[in-house]
């Protein structure tokens, strides 16, 4: 055998066993990867298995709630058409108001009054916050 065969197979033999301590290795590496990874997942899989449990238990408690008012379409004949129109009036004379704030000096509010009270037991759903007309 000639010295440029001995060489030749001594390479291949030490690149054969290079291979196989850099392959033993990242297996190591994967397996500790894994390892930890496993443990990391067994406490997320119970919170999901409690987080699921949950759902279905708050979906359950709200198909067995009272959900009447929820399911009742509004009338919009309970409403007091003329409050109502008063009120839509109120705001227009309060944004025109503001909008010639800027061109003229101070223009008073006073002559813009809230919606009369409803006396009636229906809801109005329209009536402006307090801090508006305070």
């Amino acid at each position: 055998m000639t010295t440029l065969q001995k060489t030749i197979i001594g390479a291949t033999l030490a690149a054969a066993i290079g291979t196989g301590v850099y392959e033993a290795h990242q297996a190591s590496i994967l397996r500790t990867q894994v390892q930890t990874l496993k443990q990391q997942q067994t406490p997320l899989a119970e919170q999901i298995q409690q987080l699921t449990g949950e759902n279905s238990d708050l979906s359950n408690k709200l198909a067995m709630s009272d959900n009447s008012a929820v399911n009742k379409s509004f009338k919009w004949e309970s409403l007091e058409s003329s409050d109502y129109g008063q009120y839509i009036a109120n705001l227009r004379a309060i944004e025109a108001a503001r909008s010639k704030r800027f061109a003229t000096s101070s223009l008073p509010l006073h002559h813009v009054t809230p919606p009369r009270q409803n006396t009636s037991t229906t809801l109005n759903l329209f009536s402006p916050p307090p801090f508006l007309w305070g």
